[in-house]
């Protein structure tokens, strides 16, 4: 068996080959000019996602999701699939990609509270996507059934959260929805840390930490712009925010947020996302949320070779680069309806 030395070594030449094939900017930009999706999968052609696409359906704009969230899913499944990788380097991957469960859990959570929901489009990624569960969690109607299929597929984590509100009803869990899905969130944030300390990598720690900080930030931002009076839950890892930002979210407004982080990245993304959001709306927020997310990540890990950061890194930038193809083909096809 090889030692967690060589595999990453091994990992970190293969993680840099596969950056090699992502799609640039200029890509990018190439195929939003092109009239058609087919046309803008050409100028993705040679780039493995590009030739992914290429060879998949994507006739609308929920099919070209799909097909992303497959190319992520092989993606991930071949770095678990490696024979005898260090069971510290598995448990990260697996941690990881846990958040796609949290996508889908937290879906399938809203639809049981709410009733009747739209038809689901849950991502075929994480434990349940692997064990071929998502129809059954589509089918799922109420917090119970939810526990025990989170419990059947390894998430027991997640699905004691749950359990403790069984008894609560449908109006008792939408007034405390936030709360529990904040309480989700920390679960996987909180573990996710536990593994990167675990594997005495302080690159990977400080990016979960990283992480951790905007998406509060996200959560705050969008609480505040959607008229919220104070803030009902939904934060995690709350010692890694300022103490005088904690202390002052049930009276703080959204223009003095920047404040609280005077010469940092955070300050400066804040300022950034108040701007587009008199420009455009929320609409506009979220992009630079992804776009400061990414740059700062990208000084915590792109230059740690052969430590685990090396192989976070490249989820995290497998992750953006799904999530900008999104947001591209997403114009695309507006701009196509729009036409007709």
């Amino acid at each position: 068996m090889r030692s967690l030395d060589s595999w990453l070594y091994f990992l970190t030449a293969l993680a840099k080959g596969e950056e090699s094939k992502l799609i640039s900017e200029a890509q990018l930009e190439e195929a939003l000019r092109r009239g058609t999706a087919l046309e803008a999968k050409e100028a993705l052609r040679g780039t493995r996602l590009g030739d992914h696409l290429l060879a998949s359906k994507t006739d609308s704009l929920r099919e070209v999701e799909g097909a992303l969230w497959r190319h992520l899913s092989d993606c991930i499944g071949e770095l678990l699939s490696l024979a005898t990788v260090p069971r510290g380097l598995i448990e990260m991957i697996r941690a990881y990609s846990t958040k796609y469960d949290l996508f889908n859990m937290i879906f399938a959570l809203r639809r049981v509270i709410r009733g009747a929901g739209p038809s689901a489009s849950f991502l075929p990624l994480g434990r349940m996507g692997e064990r071929g569960l998502l129809a059954e969690l589509e089918s799922v109607g109420s917090l119970d059934g939810l526990c025990s299929l989170l419990w059947e597929c390894g998430l027991k984590r997640y699905g004691d959260v749950l359990s403790k509100y069984s008894k609560f009803s449908a109006e008792e869990l939408e007034d405390k929805r936030a709360a529990i899905e904040g309480e989700l969130w920390e679960a996987y944030y909180s573990e996710l840390l536990s593994i990167a300390k675990g594997l005495r990598d302080p690159g990977l720690a400080e990016a979960v930490r990283t992480s951790a900080i905007i998406f509060n930030l996200k959560a705050i931002f969008r609480t505040l712009s959607e008229g919220g009076a104070g803030f009902g839950g939904g934060l995690v890892l709350w010692h890694s925010l300022p103490s005088g930002l904690t202390e002052a979210l049930d009276s703080i407004r959204l223009e003095d947020m920047p404040r609280f982080f005077e010469g940092s990245g955070y300050g400066a993304m804040l300022k950034e996302a108040l701007l587009a959001r008199a420009k455009g709306g929320l609409l506009e927020v979220e992009p630079v949320f992804d776009k400061w997310e990414e740059a700062m990540l990208y000084e915590l890990l792109s230059r740690r070779l052969f430590l685990p950061s090396t192989i976070y890194w490249y989820l995290v930038q497998k992750e953006f680069e799904i999530r900008r193809v999104r947001m591209a083909f997403a114009k695309m096809f507006e701009g196509i309806q729009e036409a007709h």
